[in-house]
């Protein structure tokens, strides 16, 4: 459900959880809709610190 919500509107403030919940994804293929879903919407909120909570993330899911 947040995911839904999260995505539908992505207000700046939404950001970290829309990070938290990317990060938390659990394998590569639910992140690959995570990434569509949440954290493109929100790319021009993001910050450096988020970036990279991604990029590890994405390095972590493509190594399982």
């Amino acid at each position: 459900m947040l995911v839904q919500i999260i995505s539908h509107n992505p207000a700046s403030l939404l950001g970290p959880h829309a990070v938290r919940e990317f990060v938390e994804s659990g394998g590569w293929r639910l992140a690959e809709v995570d990434m569509r879903n949440l954290i493109m919407p929100f790319a021009p909120h993001l910050t450096a610190e988020h970036v990279r909570q991604v990029a590890r993330a994405t390095l972590a899911a493509a190594s399982v």
